[in-house]
């Protein structure tokens, strides 16, 4: 899984939560502290989130950054994966650049797996 395929889900996630929570991007922005247009270019995709934004969106809709990071369900059952999202969640102070790009090795892994099951 690319980087921006990446951003595209989480951005996916981030959206179906707010929109679960009755919540528009202006109001969940305003809620948070951030410019609505950030907020809509993170939910498009088109802009990669710093920690502390990332943080701040779970925190506004209510989330874990593990529950937010799992809604796909190719996820929601890698163990490594949530392992890795908890050590994520402890230290809030890290590049997520780097952190995506190994996230994406294992996100291949696993749907990888997960198509071989179902073949």
């Amino acid at each position: 899984m690319n980087q921006t395929l990446c951003l595209i889900t989480l951005g996916l996630n981030i959206k179906e939560v707010r929109k679960e929570r009755g919540l528009s991007q202006e109001t969940l922005a305003t809620m948070i502290g951030v410019a609505q247009s950030t907020l809509s270019y993170i939910e498009k995709g088109a802009k990669s989130p710093t920690t502390d934004t990332l943080m701040l969106i779970c925190n506004g809709l209510s989330i874990s950054l593990l529950d937010l990071l799992i809604m796909d369900e190719h996820l929601s059952d890698n163990i490594e994966f949530k392992q890795k999202v908890k050590a994520l969640q402890k230290n809030v102070t890290f590049d997520l650049e780097e952190y995506t790009n190994n996230l994406n090795v294992d996100f291949d892994k696993a749907v990888s797996q997960v198509r071989k099951k179902t073949k």
